[in-house]
């Protein structure tokens, strides 16, 4: 397992105990991707690309090795036509083994996330 400890201390968090102010404990993005090793993941990328796998690890950069993975893309949905423009639809167009996904192209992670509960139009 890969453990990650990058809080360093700072004057801001060393005053406040590793709390923020209203009394609950600082999380770091690290710290959350740690949390979710093991577990599915939603990942979206810059571009046109959207991923959903179980997160085996990842490093500083957060280059992440997914397994058990589904790559979704957009079409065009033909039937839904308003005002001449044509919605996006999100479609599955690929299921891989393995995938290493890097972390300069990640836009958003979803800890346990299901690519069909977000609708972003």
């Amino acid at each position: 397992s890969y453990k990650v400890n990058y809080m360093s201390e700072t004057p801001a968090n060393k005053s406040q105990g590793g709390s923020n102010q209203k009394g609950g404990n600082i999380i770091l993005p690290l710290a959350l991707i740690d949390k979710c090793i093991g577990n599915r993941i939603y990942v979206v990328m810059k571009g046109d690309k959207e991923f959903s796998g179980v997160l085996r690890g990842f490093d500083e950069y957060v280059n992440m090795v997914l397994d058990d993975v589904q790559e979704y893309g957009f079409k065009a949905d033909e039937e839904d036509i308003s005002g001449g423009n044509k919605k996006l639809k999100r479609v599955m167009v690929n299921r891989l083994e393995t995938i290493l996904l890097s972390g300069n192209n990640v836009a958003m992670l979803v800890p346990g996330g299901d690519p069909d509960s977000f609708n972003f139009s």
